[in-house]
């Protein structure tokens, strides 16, 4: 289609040239009298002098994101669209996600998950196309508000697998894996559950991570245990049950002794001699445990060497750190506590002051409590 005026700076008037031979003859190259280039051509009908510039009737461009849709969760939203019936020639490569008109987030595929919202607050969405053209025009808007009560997509965890005791001297190291199912949300920790009558009068102790140490049990007594997970919705299911019989204190590793930490670049590095006694039966490994105070300790490694390198360690806070010997009859003494801190001290090896308390059943416990007393000084 050819577009032309017939005076300069006048309205464009459509023809199609040529179309029935009364038009276009005599065309050419020309400078209009706007000092424009034209194609001109004589219209021997009229009598005039024409010219004629090409007129687009238009070209493709990126169109909106379609089909959006907001699926409310708790704390979230989670958004899912199609790409751009049109992409205007060149391929879409991410997406901006807009939440109450402003851009929140992009993304390269067709879903998104927006979280750290108020539960029962109404939230406006949209989302653009982005190409080598530039943003296109936004989606239609969609409102979702997050659900005050958990989502039905969100359950209770499932029960934890695998739960396993080794009894030692006075303690007995438990561990066990993940539950199969989270219910669909995060696990946020355990809750332990022991007794000594496995059929009533269990108590619970909070639990971070998948292993514990209890100490501060009789000897010669059977303790009865099970765990349970639990995540954002509540507790799940718990374990299957199982117990352990402490052994006799002679048949086990008495504690390991000189147990030292220091900082080797950014690890701690963990230093020991072995038992004086090893209960008859010799030792065939160390576990070490790590926390964060004295009183909650997390199996962290086992190891058959007197020494440890600690390489998941945090800059500035202080980890507390013990150690045990296990024989065939099951995990002896445990040493003493020592502190270390990467970012400028080093660990000292301090005795922990042992204390009488109320044992189970109303008998005397010898070492159950302590107080951890630490020393430091500047790394060299």
């Amino acid at each position: 289609m050819l577009c032309y005026v017939t005076n300069p700076g006048g309205e464009p008037s459509y023809w199609v040239i040529d179309s029935e031979g009364d038009v276009g003859e005599d065309s050419a190259i020309a400078i209009g009298p706007d000092d424009g280039v034209h194609i001109s051509y004589y219209d021997y009908i009229n009598g005039d002098l024409k010219y004629a510039t090409f007129s687009s009737v238009g070209s493709p461009s990126l169109g909106p994101p379609i089909g959006l849709t907001a699926t409310p969760g708790l704390g979230q939203v989670q958004l899912d669209w199609t790409a751009p019936m049109n992409d205007g020639g060149s391929e879409v490569d991410h997406y901006v996600v807009y939440q109450n008109g402003t851009a929140v987030t992009t993304v390269t595929n067709t879903t998104v998950v927006i979280d750290g919202l108020i539960n029962g607050v109404s939230y406006d969405f949209a989302v653009a196309a982005n190409n080598s053209l530039g943003e296109g025009p936004v989606s239609g808007t969609v409102s979702a508000t997050p659900s005050a009560m958990p989502s039905p997509q969100y359950t209770v965890p499932g029960a934890p697998d695998q739960l396993n005791v080794t009894p030692g001297s006075g303690q007995v190291q438990l561990s066990w894996n993940e539950p199969a199912s989270a219910g669909g949300a995060s696990i946020t920790g355990y809750v332990l559950y022991w007794s000594l009558n496995p059929h009533a009068d269990f108590k619970s102790i909070p639990v971070q991570g998948t292993s514990f140490l209890h100490t501060g049990l009789q000897g010669g007594e059977t303790y009865y245990y099970y765990v349970t997970a639990q995540n954002q919705v509540g507790e799940g299911e718990p374990s299957g049950q199982v117990n352990a019989t402490l052994v006799n204190e002679t048949m086990v590793p008495s504690e390991p002794t000189n147990l030292t930490a220091g900082v080797v670049g950014g690890d701690i590095k963990l230093t020991w001699d072995a038992p004086s006694d090893d209960g008859g039966s010799p030792v065939i490994e160390y576990t070490v445990y790590r926390g964060n105070d004295s009183a909650n300790m997390t199996q962290v490694a086992t190891v058959t060497d007197t020494t440890f390198v600690d390489t998941n360690v945090s800059e500035g806070v202080d980890h507390f750190y013990q150690v045990n010997a296990k024989n065939a009859n099951g995990l002896g003494q445990s040493s003493s506590k020592v502190t270390a801190s990467v970012g400028g001290t080093t660990g000292t090896s301090i005795p922990l002051e042992y204390v009488a308390v109320a044992g189970v059943g109303g008998a005397a416990v010898i070492g159950a409590a302590a107080v951890m007393l630490s020393r430091k000084r500047r790394a060299p």
